[in-house]
Formats: C-alpha cells, structure tokens, sequence
C-alpha cells in the first residue's frame, strides 16, 4: 500500500499541483502530496510581542486512517540553527486531520505553525515532514530545494513589524446552544482595524460539524460580527480554533489560540413519556368509518410529533393517522401536548378472480378471493411519540401503554368464562313462558345479570324440551332478520340441547325462534360471553387431544369402571391430559354420551365449584350423542363432567382443535379474536351446485379462502346432519394440502363432531381451523347424509392447521376421497366472501 502525501494550500493554491515525487519505498507509508499557504500572496508572519503565526494547509496522500500525530519544520534561511515544529493528525488536538477528498483518495490537515519571540525575520523554509504510518513507524520526507519547490511550498516571510491588519475583544454572544429540533446561530464579534485598506473577509476556523457564514458579516463601528451554525447533526460542540483576517491589499492575519472559544451543546434529557386523558371510540361497524382518539402526551424531552396506528388481524389493514406537535414547555422542564387524531376503516370487500368448481369424485381449485378494505377484529392501537431523541413506540409490541387500547371493527371479542348458569326456563317462567308455534322470544343478556352491557356475543347452551312436534329451533342476534340457520333439529317428543355462540343484538338481546308446528320448552344456561377489548381471553390453537375416554376402563367412577355411575362425577385434568397451559381459563371441548342406561344429562362446570344447576347435553336410554362445551376450568386445571342420570353413562371428552383460552397478557393481541354477526348458511348438498349427500369414506370441502390473507385462524359453524341412510358419524376438519395447492381431502384426523343413527337428525356447533390451503373438509363415515353448515363467526389468526378437529365418539377412518369444491361467492353477515353451495332452505320439514 503505497501512500503518497500532499501538501496543498488551503484557501487559494497557487498554480497547477505538480505530480507526487518518486519517494524511498520501504513499505507502505503516507507521504505529502502537496501544501500552501493559508491565503495567496501574502506569506508574511507579523511578529507580535507574542510570536506570529503561519497557517497551512497539507495534503497527505495514501490510503487507511491517519491515526498519530505527524509534525512539520520550518528553518531559517539566515540563521540555520533555528528551527520550529508545528505537529499534526489526529493525536493533536487542534491541528486535525478531518476533511476528506473522496475522490482522490487524500486527506486534508490544516496546520497552523507559531513562530515564537526571537525568531530571526527573514524567510522560513520548510526543511521536513515526519507520517506516522499506518504500522506505527515514522516515515521522514526530507524537504529539498527541488521537492519544496516541486510541492509548491510558499516560504514564510518573519517581519520584526506590527500588522496594518489588527483584531481583538473576540467573544460569542452564548456559549451553549440547545440544537434538539433546529439548528441554532451563534454570532462570533470582534473589533477590526486596517490601516492599509478594506477588510474584505473575517474567516473563522473550527473544529466539530459547526460552520461560519463569512459572507454575511455585521458591522457596527469597528465591531464585526459573524455568524456560526450549530446543526442539529452536531455534537459534542465547536470550537473556534482560529481566525483569518484579510483586506483588499492581500494583508493577512491569523489569531489562532487567542480566539479560542467553544460553544457546548446542551446534553438532551432522557425520554420520559406518559400517556394520559386518553379517550376513544372502542368500536366502528363493519360498513366502515372513523374512530376517534385523544389524549395528552408529556414527555421530558420536547417532543415534535405524534402518531397513531391500528394493527388488526392482517397486514393488509393498518389505519394510521399522524400530526406535528408544538408542545408546551412547564417550569420543571417537561413539555406536553394534547393530541386529537382520527383512524379511518375501510369496510371489508372482495376482489374475487374465481376459482374452478369440482365435479362429483373430483376436487376443484382454490379461489383467488382477496380481501380488501379492513378485515373485521380487534385492532390493538400503538401511539408513536417523536422527541429529540427519536421515536418511541407505545403499545402494539411497544413499550405498555398502562391499559389496553383496542378498537372492534365489526363485532368482534375476546373471553369471559362463566361458571355455567341458568338464564330462562320457559317451564317455569311468566316474563318468557312457553314458545307458541312457529313463535319467538327475545331474551336480554348484554346488562343483565352476570354479562355487562358492552358485551358483543354470548355462549349458551340451549334445550330444547316438551317438543309436540318435530322441527327446528334458530337462536340470532335481535333486531334482525330472521337468517334462515337452524341450532337445534329434533323429532316430536325429544329433549336436545347444542352449543350456541351468537352475537347479541337490539337491546342487548338474543331471539328464540320456534320453528315447530308446535309448542315447546327451551332452557338456556349461560357460560360466557365476548367484550370488544382483549380485557377477555383471546383462543390458541393445540392439535386434537382426547382428554377422557370412560369406555378405556382406566378413567371412571368407583364401582362402575369404565362410566360414569349414576348421578356420579368425574374429573377432567385438561392440562395433564391435554396439553392446555396452567393459565387457561377456558377451554373448547366436544363431549360425547354413549352407551347410557338411563335417560338423563350431563354437565360440564369448573372443577372446585359447586355443581350449577345448567346441562350441556341430553340423551335418551342407548343413545350416543355429542355437544360442542365451552367450559371455565378451575382448580386443578380441570373440569368436572356429572351424569344427572339413574344410569352409568361412558363420557368422551375431546380438546377442540383451536383448544382453549387464555387472557392477553399484553392486551395488544388480535389472533385469537371471535369475529361474529347475523348467521349466514354456508353449505346445504340439499340444493344448490352440488345437491347431492355425502356418501361413505367421502368428503366435501368447502370454504376456499386464503387464511392469511383474510386474517381467519377458525371457523364457527353449526352443523347438521340429515336423511342419513345408516348409524355413522362426521368429521369436520382442515383440509392438510399446503397453502397455493388444490385440496384433496387429506388430514383425516380420529375424531367426531356429529354422531347419528339412520334417518335421525342431528346438529352440533363445531370448531374448525381453516386449513393453509383456505379449505375445510366435511368427512362421512358410512351411508349417505346430507350436510348443512351455518356460519356462525370466525376467530382471527394468520392461518391453518395440518391437524384435524376434536370430537367424541369417532373411530378411524379410511383416508377419504375428495369431493366437490363448493365455490359460488356469497357475501356473509360480517362482510367476509366465503364459499357455498346454496343459501336457499330445502329439504324436509324436520329440518332447516
């Protein structure tokens, strides 16, 4: 690495710069390029009583960073055995090597020599140079009377006489500036005289990133004032190392070191933001708008501006709004500002490039369905502060914002376990007695009893009993149209409860629809409902684990292995058995009844608690049938299953696909969020492109919408099963073809969600995780049957799973065949596009 040094003036050098001279090699090194004088043609050195002073600028030549200090001499031409050095380079710690020339390669050192009192007048040549190289070892460059005049090195020229150019009384109006949001000017002044002519330029040189605005000097008598910017890129301060004093007749004078003033940079104060008077709008329907958001920000350091965000359940979605801020300055330093922003939600829609639909025994394609405007959900909110020392995000993966923000587009919730409770008997009520034919009662839960009245959802379990004739019952939102979805089927005479998750509506309430010829009795049990924060707990997903098979013989009751006795309790560990985390306050179960002696029920409550008066399920002598549970675990992590009937009774207790809950530790989580509104039926193979049943060891895939483009982790659904030509039962689950492929029906998993016997109809809300390639399978065992899927809500997340979804008393199947891809577009309740057959209602009587 040859280094090649350069010595060349630094305001003005005169002529062209000769070529760098051939130098001794001994390895690599810096050398001197070229140097100058600080101004053209006046070389003279004033000699004060002080001294006087020269100032040059060097060039060295060679590549890598000058890291010792290097020294320059100067001998006089009369009197040999006087010499001086001036040193250089970054050891010194005024005469710095800082300004780089990119394009050659060179480094530029202003130098500035002193002359000291008793050096002979006369001229002063430069006899050498001393480079600390880059190894540590001093390269010497004798200056000969050839090199010197090659280098172009201006002799300095001592006069025993006072400068017609004089300066003095330097002083700088402030010494500290506060540079944290604008650069600041700082005015340099002095009193100069010229007794030869005009001073025509006042140069102040300094050290740091400040600068001097020579060209807009101030004069009042012989005060001449210069400004100096202080960046806001500048630390550390400046210093004014010297200063440059020339006139219209080329007089010149340095007065370095006597000038010497720094001006410091006030150190900025830690960031200490709080967040307060904070109000906002908590929810924006779905059809879209605004929400409105305000709040003071204090901080103790000045703050500039403030930004708002919601990030929701997909990246395609983030309402932003930001404004400058001029805050308020209090006597004990803190500034403050009060903020009013607004976010803006775009309402959900579809651009839909379509997809193929399959024929019978062949699967179709994906759709390329794409979501636009804002997925519905929670949107966690993060405010961002900018001050003089960056910016700072709170809330939404940043620092806490003391309580959680959230925003609900749409109807959206997280939550609240309940031990189980009973709400309406119509047996026994006078507000809400029994249900007429065909008639409907509206039952308040939102501000009544145990759910407050911001709730947006409800879980409940629903009986219906006393059926003088065979139909349907539907449970929906109130203050809006009847959907055309059914929870409950049932025949005359029977007693059957399901599962029901719905979105409350008008008044805080939910309609009972009878769809029977006939009078009946329903009883509903609360167990939850769902607030628009993450105040509740969000649900995470864990692959299929049965918790509890009686029929195993190692989990029962004492005296009848295998059951559950009469009128016996047995206790579910859900973490022990099932993987759920010790935190969990709920969890999402399929609990199947199969081989009872007796009619009866049974119940599912928090383990440690008094048994509630409540039933999840009820079944007749023989008979297996499921219900989908959402059940608060207690202590132990575990929930108790009682069979209120005089006979055993073997229990299957499945931990759903999507598993349990548990609260949002942050309060900023938007997976894991119940999406709900008005039911929407999604498939019927009673009508519509594929109005064909399902037959044996086949399946039927349906839905087709890229999970993670939608934001969709689960569905919700309520399905039922109908006409079914033997005993069987059905799986609903994730299709397991990987995301961008055609579904094939794969991912069969060892579980149930509908168990039924010939010709009987049967219904069961059912959990089901959208598989990565948007599809989910609807899998029958033996015979034929007809399916129906009502859609019920959703829950947000970035995308599916290769397991399947839990469910009772299922055996192991033979991998299915794949069947028809149901993909007309259909627009649901909560504005999603999902896929369907048809939306219209058919079939028997029984059935809706």
């Amino acid at each position: 690495m040859l280094a090649v040094l350069v010595l060349l003036g630094g305001v003005v050098a005169a002529g062209a710069v000769a070529a760098a001279p051939a130098l001794a090699d001994d390895g690599p090194h810096f050398s001197l390029v070229s140097t100058g004088a600080m101004w053209t043609a006046d070389t003279r050195v004033y000699l004060r009583p002080d001294g006087g002073d020269m100032q040059y600028w060097f060039v060295v030549g060679g590549t890598g960073a000058m890291t010792g200090t290097d020294t320059v001499t100067f001998t006089s031409v009369a009197d040999a055995a006087q010499s001086v050095s001036a040193t250089f380079g970054s050891g010194d710690p005024v005469n710095v090597c800082a300004r780089q020339n990119a394009a050659a390669g060179d480094t530029n050192c202003l130098v500035n020599v002193h002359f000291p009192v008793g050096s002979a007048p006369g001229d002063w040549q430069m006899t050498s140079v001393d480079l600390t190289q880059p190894d540590g070892s001093v390269f010497h460059q004798p200056i000969t009377a050839d090199l010197g005049t090659q280098l172009q090195i201006p002799t300095a020229q001592l006069v025993d006489a006072q400068n017609p150019l004089q300066a003095s009384g330097f002083q700088l109006d402030r010494t500290t500036v506060n540079n944290w949001t604008s650069s600041q000017t700082v005015n340099l002044s002095m009193t100069a005289t010229d007794s030869a002519g005009t001073i025509t330029a006042v140069q102040p040189e300094l050290t740091g990133d400040c600068w001097a605005n020579v060209s807009q000097l101030t004069w009042s008598g012989d005060r001449v004032s210069v400004p100096i910017t202080v960046p806001t890129t500048a630390v550390g301060g400046c210093t004014v190392t010297n200063v440059l004093v020339t006139d219209d007749n080329e007089y010149a004078v340095s007065y370095p070191g006597s000038a010497a003033e720094t001006i410091a940079i006030q150190p900025k104060p830690a960031s200490d933001i709080a967040i307060g008077s904070l109000t906002y709008q908590h929810s924006v329907p779905s059809t879209g708008g605004s929400a409105k958001i305000g709040f003071t920000v204090t901080d103790s350091a000045p703050v500039t501006g403030v930004a708002v965000s919601a990030h929701g359940p997909t990246s395609g979605c983030t309402p932003t709004a930001s404004t400058a801020v001029s805050a308020t300055s209090a006597p004990d330093g803190t500034t403050s500002a009060a903020v009013s922003l607004s976010l803006a939600f775009t309402a959900t829609g579809t651009a839909d490039t379509g997809g193929t639909s399959g024929t019978s025994g062949t699967s179709g394609t994906s759709g390329t369905s794409v979501p636009t405007g804002c997925a519905e959900g929670l949107y966690a909110v993060a405010i961002t502060v900018t001050d003089v020392n960056g910016t700072h995000t709170l809330g939404a993966g940043g620092t806490s914002l003391g309580k959680p923000v959230d925003i609900s587009f749409g109807t959206a919730g997280t939550y609240v376990a309940l031990t189980p409770s009973r709400v309406l008997d119509t047996r026994t009520s006078t507000a809400l007695p029994t249900l007429p034919a065909h008639g409907s009662r509206t039952l308040k839960l939102a501000g009544a009893g145990p759910v407050p009245s911001g709730a947006v959802a409800a879980v409940l379990n629903v009986t219906a009993t006393d059926t003088s004739k065979g139909g349907f019952v539907s449970v929906y939102p109130a203050g809006g149209a009847d959907p055309g979805t059914s929870n409950l089927n049932f025949p005359a005479g029977r007693t059957i409860a399901n599962n029901v998750t719905v979105a409350v509506g008008a008044n805080g309430g939910v309609v009972l629809h009878n769809g029977t010829g006939g009078p009946l009795d329903l009883v509903v049990d609360l167990t939850g409902y769902y607030l628009p924060d993450t105040t509740g707990a969000v649900y995470t997903g864990i692959a299929p684990v049965r918790a509890l098979d009686t029929r195993s013989g190692t989990v029962g009751t004492p005296g009848a292995p295998g059951t559950v006795a009469a009128h016996g309790t047995v206790a579910v560990d859900l973490c022990g058995r099932a993987g759920v985390p010790a935190g969990a306050t709920a969890a999402a179960l399929n609990v199947t009844a199969t081989g009872p002696k007796a009619a009866g029920f049974l119940t599912v409550y928090p383990h440690g608690q008094a048994r509630p008066t409540a039933s999840n399920l009820n079944f007749t002598a023989g008979q297996t049938i499921p219900d989908a549970v959402t059940a608060r675990i207690g202590t132990s992590c575990s929930v108790d299953v009682y069979n209120g009937s005089s006979g055993a009774v073997s229990v299957i207790v499945d931990v759903d696909v999507d598993g349990y809950f548990t609260p949002d530790a942050t309060g900023q989580t938007t997976d894991g969020v119940l999406v709900t509104g008005l039911p929407t039926r999604i498939l019927d193979t009673r009508s519509g492109s594929h109005p064909a049943p399902l037959g044996a060891n086949d399946s039927l895939l349906t839905w087709g919408l890229d999970p993670g483009a939608w934001g969709i982790r689960s569905l919700l659904l309520n399905t039922t099963a109908t006409a079914p030509t033997a005993a069987g039962f059905v799986t609903v689950y994730p299709d397991a073809a990987p995301a961008g492929a055609a579904p094939d029906g794969s991912g069969l998993p060892n579980a149930s969600n509908l168990n039924f016997g010939k010709g009987e109809t049967i219904a069961n809300a059912t959990l089901v995780r959208v598989g990565d390639d948007g599809y989910v399978d609807f899998y029958n065992r033996a015979g034929s049957v007809h399916l129906i899927a009502d859609l019920y809500g959703y829950f947000t997340g970035g995308g599916g799973a290769a397991s399947g979804n839990g469910g009772g008393g299922g055996s192991a199947a033979a991998t299915p065949r794949a069947g028809a891809a149901h993909s007309a577009p259909m627009t649901t309740g909560t504005g999603l596009t999902t896929r369907r057959t048809a939306a219209t209602p058919g079939g028997t009587a029984l059935l809706r």
